[in-house]
C-alpha cells in the first residue's frame, strides 16, 4: 500500500509540475482546444452548434458536450487548459491501473502505476495536449472493464462516450468490437444467446456513438475517411518510432512479454485485441500510424505490468532480480531525461503579448499570424477575431501566395492585402524576426504597415 501511494504521488507530480514551472501552457493544441471550448460553450452542443470554420467542424462533439455546461456554470477557460488537463492523464493512469487490478489482480495493478509512471509515450501525449484522445481512453477502459464480465448498460455508455469523444480512438474500439463480435460468432455459433447479445452491444455502441457526428457528418466523418484513403497516408503528430521506440524499449519488452503469457493463459479480451489491432496500424504505417503508437503503448501498460509480476516470480535468485530492479532503473533514467528535458512550445514573453491582444484588437478584426507556431495561441486568446496564418486556420493564401506576402515586394504585399477584409492586424513575434531575418525587416517597414502601442501587433494602414 506505501507503495501504491508514493507511485500516486509521483505520478501527480509527473503531470501537475510542468504547471508550477511555467505559465506558459504545454502543446501546440491549447490554443485550438481553448478557442473551440468557449464556441461551443456559447451554444448548446449537440443540439445548437456555434458559427464556425470547416477545420474546427472536423472536431467530435463529446468532449465539448462534456465541458460546455462547465463553462456555463461558471468554471474558467483557462482551468481547462491548466490544472484540469493535468488531472486528465493523472485519473486515466489511475484508472488503467483499477482496471488492471480487478483483471489481474492487486499487484498487477500497482504495477500498471509504476509502468504509467515511466510511460513517456503518455508524457509526449500530456505535453502535446491531446485532449480528446486521453479522454477517449479513458472512456475505452472503463468500457474494456464493464465488457469483462458484462454489465451491457454501463459498457454501451462508455463505449459510446469513446466513439464520440475521438475518431481514431472509436475506430480502434469500433474494430475491437466488431472483432470481438466475430470470434463470438465463431465459437459460440450464430445462433447462439451469447452471439445475440455481442450483436445487440457492438450495434448499440457503434450506431449510437456515430450518431453523435451528425451535426459535422460532412467534415468529420466524409473528411476523416477521404484522409484515410489518401497515399501515402497521414502518419500524425507524434514522435516517429526511431526516437521513441529505444527510449521506451524497456517498457515494450516488458509488454510483449506480458502480452505473450497472457495469450497463453486467456481468452482473447479487449485489452489483447486493442494492442494488435494498434500494432497494425503502426506497424504496417496505416492512417496516422504515429499517433496508433500512443494507443500500443497505453494498452500494452497493462502486460507491461504483467510481464514484471511474470518475471520477477521467475527469478528466485538475488542476481535475477537485481537485473530487473536495473532495467527499471534505466527506463527510469530514461524517462526522466524526456520529462526534465521538456519544453514549452513559445517563450513566456510572447505568450504573455499574446494574452495582452484582445485590448488592443476591435472584434471581427482579421489577424494574419506572420509564422504558424503563434497561430494556435492567438486563435485561442482571440476567439472573437478572425485568426490565421501560413498553412493554417482557412489561410488566405497558398504556399505562392504567402511567398509572395513575406518575401515579396511592397507592391505583391499590397495587391494580396486589397481583397482580405478590413481592418487587418499582423502579429511579428520575436520567432518571426528570427526566422526570416532581413526579409522580416522588409515586412515590417513596409509603407502599409503601421506600429501599434502593442509591441508585437502590427496595424495595416492602407
Amino acid at each position: 500500500m506505501v507503495f501504491a501511494v508514493l507511485l500516486t504521488v509521483l505520478l501527480s507530480l509527473k503531470f501537475f509540475y510542468p504547471l508550477v514551472l511555467s505559465e506558459v501552457p504545454l502543446g501546440y493544441d491549447v490554443g485550438i482546444y481553448r478557442y473551440l471550448f468557449l464556441k461551443y460553450a456559447s451554444a448548446l452542443p449537440p443540439f445548437v452548434l456555434p458559427d464556425l470554420p470547416p477545420w474546427a467542424k472536423e472536431h467530435p462533439l463529446g468532449l465539448f458536450i462534456l465541458t460546455s455546461p462547465l463553462l456555463k456554470l461558471g468554471l474558467p477557460v483557462d482551468w481547462l487548459i491548466g490544472w484540469v488537463w493535468s488531472l486528465v492523464p493523472f485519473a486515466l493512469a489511475l484508472t488503467l491501473a483499477w482496471v488492471s487490478g480487478m483483471r489481474w489482480g492487486r499487484g498487477v495493478g500497482i504495477l500498471t502505476l509504476l509502468v504509467s509512471l515511466l510511460s513517456i509515450a503518455q508524457f509526449h501525449a500530456f505535453q502535446a495536449m491531446y485532449f480528446k484522445t486521453e479522454l477517449a481512453l479513458f472512456f475505452m477502459a472503463l468500457t474494456f472493464h464493464f465488457l469483462c464480465p458484462l454489465r451491457a448498460l454501463p459498457a454501451v455508455l462508455f463505449g459510446v462516450c469513446t466513439v464520440a469523444t475521438h475518431h481514431q480512438t472509436g475506430l480502434l474500439l469500433g474494430l475491437v468490437v466488431f472483432t470481438s463480435w466475430v470470434i463470438t460468432g465463431v465459437r459460440s455459433g450464430i445462433s447462439s444467446p451469447q452471439f445475440r447479445i455481442a450483436t445487440l452491444l457492438s450495434a448499440s455502441i457503434l450506431v449510437l456513438g456515430l450518431l453523435s457526428y451528425l451535426p459535422v457528418w460532412r467534415e468529420s466523418i466524409v473528411g476523416n475517411v477521404q484522409a484515410m484513403l489518401q497515399k501515402p497516408a497521414q502518419p500524425g503528430s507524434f514522435p516517429p518510432l526511431s526516437i521513441i521506440v529505444p527510449s521506451s524499449g524497456i517498457l515494450l519488452a516488458l509488454g510483449a512479454v506480458g502480452f505473450a503469457w497472457s495469450f497463453r493463459q486467456e481468452n482473447l479480451g479487449p485489452f489483447h485485441l486493442a494492442v494488435l489491432w494498434s500494432a497494425v496500424f503502426v506497424l504496417a504505417k496505416l492512417f496516422f500510424h504515429r499517433r496508433f503508437f500512443l494507443q500500443l503503448d497505453f494498452f500494452l501498460l497493462p502486460f507491461a505490468a504483467l510481464g514484471l509480476s511474470h518475471l520477477w516470480q521467475l527469478q528466485r535468485t538475488g542476481i535475477g532480480r537485481g537485473v530487473i530492479v536495473l532495467l527499471i532503473a534505466l527506463q527510469s533514467l530514461a524517462s526522466a531525461s524526456v520529462i526534465t528535458q521538456s519544453r514549452t512550445g513559445i517563450p513566456s514573453e510572447t505568450f504573455s503579448a499574446i494574452r495582452e491582444l484582445p485590448q488592443h484588437l476591435p472584434e471581427e478584426a482579421l489577424v494574419l499570424s506572420l509564422e504558424p507556431n503563434s497561430a494556435p495561441l492567438l486563435l485561442g486568446w482571440l476567439p472573437n477575431q478572425h485568426v490565421t496564418g501560413p498553412g493554417v486556420f482557412s489561410s488566405p493564401w497558398d504556399y505562392e501566395g504567402w511567398k509572395k506576402f513575406l518575401l515579396g515586394t511592397s507592391a505583391e504585399r499590397a495587391a494580396l492585402l486589397l481583397k482580405l477584409p478590413r481592418p487587418i492586424f499582423l502579429f511579428a513575434s520575436p520567432f518571426f524576426f528570427e526566422y526570416y531575418g532581413e526579409q522580416a525587416a522588409n515586412v515590417v517597414s513596409d509603407p502599409c504597415v503601421e506600429h501599434t502601442q502593442h509591441p508585437m501587433l502590427l496595424r495595416v494602414a492602407c
